[in-house]
């Protein structure tokens, strides 16, 4: 598992939370995408460190919610506890892939289209508020 100081900690769970919104299943409106995108701004990441948590921490835990085959998505979201305690849940069984294929298949890990689509919203409102944190590409 990885080791997170105190104040690490807290500043990934407040992002995981704003980032495990994307995966709620509702129909986003510009609000959504405005809420999300001034929240993850006030944090100290990147844009692109924040897609590797959506990728890499908060998608294996909630990407399942948007799955065709749950029959009752979550449609409201989560609080920040539960988001925390699946995700270090998550991280803590995570074992090191063994051999190069498959640390490149965990790599290349991707989130469902529609929270992509949703991420790209969410990071073009991003962009407007604080291009300097911005990436390469969109």
């Amino acid at each position: 598992m990885l080791s997170f100081s105190t104040e690490e900690l807290e500043r990934r769970a407040n992002v995981w939370t704003w980032l495990a919104r994307l995966f709620v299943a509702k129909e986003f409106q510009e609000r959504d995408y405005r809420a999300i995108a001034q929240a993850l701004s006030k944090s100290d990441y990147t844009h692109d460190e924040l897609h590797e948590l959506l990728r890499h921490e908060v998608a294996p835990v909630f990407d399942i919610n948007l799955s065709p085959f749950n029959p009752v998505p979550e449609k409201q979201g989560w609080s920040r506890h539960f988001v925390r305690t699946k995700i270090l849940a998550r991280l803590a069984r995570k074992r090191i892939p063994l051999g190069d294929v498959f640390a490149c298949r965990w790599a290349e890990r991707k989130t469902p289209p529609v929270v992509e689509a949703r991420w790209q919203a969410v990071h073009v409102f991003m962009l407007m508020l604080n291009p300097m944190k911005g990436s390469h590409a969109i």
